[in-house]
């Protein structure tokens, strides 16, 4: 699906200024500059044959941290998480984590992710079958969160108002195939001291927290549809309270599930939804707009349509809820129908944003790369936000809003 696209259209990253611009009727836009690129002879000094598996941005946009596995062999391939200073540019810290090897199928399925805390101050690291928390000054582990006995960490997902995470823990972690459910026991864990606040089972990890960590967004696989809609969940209990997303739907689906339904909380209340890059036998996306919905009463606030849009599944909400950031990449449906259909030369991946102008979501920035973007972690354009919305990584690039 989205990887045949990416795969050849997102080749190895070539940093570059990204600009912004929308059409004409647009309301001016804002610049962002690179601030600073971890050059890869720079990174190989610290870990030899270095190969960036995930990344994460500190909510001040100061730090950078690296997942980083050294070396290719099947046997061993060390794993190193690496701090590094946006402002200097300099490696502030490394430490070897582990060994990636025994779980590079798993990998391919559950990448390492890594999240801040919203205050900066701790590292929560979903890799190698485990949750690490670490400090973000000295990358020293404060506390390893493991599940049952036979089963392993297969994702991670934070709460931008506090300092809870909730991890999903599976024992039949292999997916057979795209969209299928999985079996997960989901711990929401403050991250501070370790402490299990509550636990439930879902068929599918979380994809987003509310700020105070009282609601999950889960993909709802017993909805039976081609695009899975979104179930919103209490995380104290795993109840669903709402389902939200089923105005997305393909026109001409294949069997089983093309595609799912994306959500980011804007705050407790709101959430924004969009689809993801899954198509149906025509090749088309679920649909082309963003939608600001009312948790409670699932009544649609606002539709965006973004000059054109092509669906990458990839949303940020930063700002406190005030801007939303989304990769975007058109391509033509029968490059999907047809096996050997050339992308135009036009089609690039870029990133969409939106602030909130009185209420409403507007266009305030199109940011488009002067080159490629390598996959990382499988995601199509991977981008993290600063909590401001001011910074913005991609991999080893980090990109500041000009002042003016």
């Amino acid at each position: 699906m989205g990887i045949r696209t990416f795969a050849l259209a997102l080749a190895a990253f070539v940093g570059g200024t990204w600009t912004a611009g929308f059409p004409p009727t647009s309301a001016p836009e804002p610049q962002y500059q690179v601030e600073w690129r971890l050059s890869p002879r720079a990174l190989a000094q610290a870990v030899p044959d270095p190969k960036i598996n995930a990344f994460g941005l500190s909510p001040d946009g100061g730090t950078l941290a690296l997942f980083v596995g050294s070396g290719y062999r099947a046997e061993n391939i060390p794993a190193w998480l690496v701090l590094v200073s946006v402002a200097s540019g300099k490696i502030l810290h490394k430490a070897e984590v582990g060994n990636l090897a025994p779980y590079w199928g798993f990998g391919a399925d559950w990448p390492p992710q890594i999240l801040f805390t919203p205050d900066g101050e701790r590292l929560i690291v979903q890799a190698l079958g485990r949750v690490a928390v670490m400090s973000a000054a000295t990358l020293r582990t404060e506390r390893v969160l493991k599940g049952e006995p036979g089963s392993v960490a297969v994702s991670i997902c934070g709460s931008s108002g506090n300092g809870v995470v909730a991890v999903s823990f599976a024992k039949n972690w292999r997916k057979a195939q795209p969209y299928t459910p999985l079996a997960v026991h989901v711990e929401m864990v403050d991250a501070a001291n370790g402490v299990v606040e509550s636990s439930w089972e879902a068929d599918d990890v979380p994809q987003s927290l509310s700020p105070d960590g009282t609601l999950a967004a889960v993909s709802d696989h017993a909805a039976g549809s081609a695009s899975l809609p979104l179930a919103i969940v209490a995380t104290n209990s795993g109840d669903t309270l709402a389902v939200l997303g089923t105005k997305y739907r393909f026109r001409k689906p294949r069997a089983g599930v093309n595609g799912v339904v994306v959500g980011q909380f804007l705050d407790d209340n709101r959430i924004v939804l969009g689809p993801d890059s899954g198509f149906d036998r025509s090749g088309r996306p679920s649909g082309r707009v963003l939608r600001i919905v009312d948790i409670r009463t699932g009544k649609v606030l606002q539709q965006i349509r973004p000059y054109r849009f092509g669906p990458t599944g990839e949303i940020a909400v930063a700002n406190r809820g005030a801007e939303i950031v989304t990769a975007s990449m058109q391509v033509p449906p029968g490059f999907y129908t047809h096996p050997h259909e050339v992308l135009p030369r036009d089609t690039v991946a870029k990133l969409l944003i939106f602030a909130d102008r009185g209420g409403q979501f507007r266009p305030a920035g199109l940011l488009v790369p002067r080159a490629g973007v390598a996959r990382i972690a499988g995601k199509a354009l991977p981008f993290q936000v600063s909590a401001d919305g001011s910074t913005i990584a991609v991999g080893r690039t980090v990109f500041e809003r000009s002042r003016r």
